[in-house]
């Protein structure tokens, strides 16, 4: 079962080494070949890959001629070699390729040791392939010793990226092949960065193969935790927790996108449901907008649902924010802030006299300040004065203020008698004004954040 992943990986090097070659056609003097003296390398000539794997490498193993040993079977050290010496991109990944390919559980530590004397400037790349490779040979060595990379100041190499990275694509690979062995390893572990990061490339491995035992993972871990999927509906929130539900989403996807509807019906509702729609209503929004709007609305009385119906809103936007306006103020107000803030920010860039009229026809409501707020960050540094006259008609007071900065920064930079004047007529503390002056006399934005990022309630 190893050895059609390991071609897989080939086929990946190869293109790899394709997109590379422009960039690395020129030798340089880090790519010069090391001494081959060392003991490892001995070993290795003395050593051949199990005759059924080289033989499944088909073309690839015959076609190096520096990887023949002495009897005219597969050196390992041999390939090693015609690796270090290669300055071609694309054969180096090809040989690269084949090592992996004939790579043993008994002589990869030594693999190791050969490659750790190549420090070119290719040399994480091929550390982390490398380290994918053993994962699934022998999951915990391969494991183990990219840790002990970093206790030992090993970062890799030139363009490495360091053991903790390396364990991580280990485990992944090691998830893929024995699941139940990773797991109870994995919690065996002592708690700390190098956990966190072994526990999101197991989850990685793990939602490859199969992403309902990821998901089914995640919740538990997070429930054994106690931490919530509960709070909230913001997925900006929840940092590396949010990033298993990114990797176990685009897992889903690839399975399909009524499979991974499903898949998010399932889900608790909160957070890291929100995470799971937004995605996959980015997805349908691109694919099929009707589908996506009739899809999203069963949870469009959710707070969680906000960040999915903003993807929808904003997709819609492009082609017709009228008409996204109009689809977003006829949902439960729930899911409306984000949406209307992404709709009035195009509208207002395609025909802010048609926005600024709609606007004025709306009642005060929460879902006004939000669509209010769109359409100053979009005026804002365009037209000042425009955008501070609507800013203080925000009933919400935090959204007023941070608004109110935002513009009185940008303004002061072009006007700042006119921006002073703003800010001290609108209540803003001097101390506010003199940290709003000083950013702007550094060339940064408006208030606390600058400008970016997506707002609206």
């Amino acid at each position: 079962m190893k050895k059609p992943i390991l071609i897989h990986a080939a086929w990946l090097l190869v293109a790899a080494g394709t997109f590379a070659a422009g960039r690395y056609m020129m030798p340089s003097a880090s790519d010069t070949v090391a001494e081959n003296e060392e003991s490892t390398q001995t070993r290795l000539l003395n050593s051949t890959s199990n005759p059924g794997r080289a033989s499944s490498a088909g073309s690839t193993a015959k076609g190096s001629g520096a990887s023949t040993g002495a009897n005219g079977s597969y050196s390992v050290a041999g390939a090693i070699s015609a690796l270090q010496n290669e300055k071609d991109p694309l054969k180096k990944n090809l040989l690269l390729a084949e090592i992996l390919m004939n790579m043993t559980a008994e002589n990869a530590q030594d693999v190791l040791a050969m490659l750790q004397e190549d420090r070119g400037r290719d040399s994480g790349r091929q550390m982390g392939l490398f380290f994918q490779a053993w994962g699934k040979l022998d999951g915990e060595a391969a494991v183990t010793a990219a840790l002990a990379m970093n206790e030992g100041g090993d970062r890799g190499g030139r363009g490495g990226f360091g053991g903790g990275m390396y364990a991580a694509a280990a485990i992944s690979a090691w998830a893929k092949t024995d699941q139940g062995a990773a797991e109870v390893w994995l919690d065996s572990q002592e708690d700390g960065r190098d956990k966190t990061m072994l526990k999101m490339g197991y989850v990685n491995g793990l939602a490859e193969s199969d992403p309902d035992a990821a998901t089914s993972y995640v919740l538990a871990m997070l429930d054994k935790e106690g931490a919530s999927t509960e709070e909230g509906g913001d997925r900006r929130g929840f940092d590396i927790n949010g990033r298993y539900f990114d990797t176990i989403t685009r897992q889903q996807l690839e399975r399909g996108l009524d499979v991974a509807k499903d898949w998010a019906d399932g889900l608790p509702d909160g957070a890291f449901k929100s995470a799971a729609l937004d995605d996959i209503a980015d997805r349908m929004a691109r694919e099929d907008i009707e589908g996506a709007k009739e899809w999203i609305a069963k949870y469009a009385d959710q707070d969680f649902a906000k960040d999915a119906v903003g993807e929808i809103a904003q997709r819609m936007s492009r082609d017709d924010p009228k008409a996204a306006v109009d689809w977003v103020l006829s949902l439960p107000e729930a899911s409306q802030g984000r949406a209307l803030y992404s709709a009035f920010n195009e509208w207002t860039q395609k025909d802010v006299t048609a926005a600024s009229d709609f606007l004025a026809q709306m009642p005060a409501s929460d879902t006004k300040d939000s669509a209010v707020y769109g359409l100053v960050r979009e005026l804002d540094g365009e037209d000042p004065a425009s955008a501070a006259a609507w800013a203080v008609t925000i009933q919400d007071e935090q959204m007023r203020q941070r608004s109110v900065m935002e513009v009185a920064g940008n303004w002061y930079k072009e006007d700042q008698a006119a921006a002073t004047n703003f800010m001290t007529q609108n209540g803003v503390s001097e101390d506010m004004q003199k940290m709003i002056i000083s950013r702007s006399a550094r060339g940064g934005g408006g208030g606390p954040g600058g400008r970016g990022g997506r707002e609206g309630r």
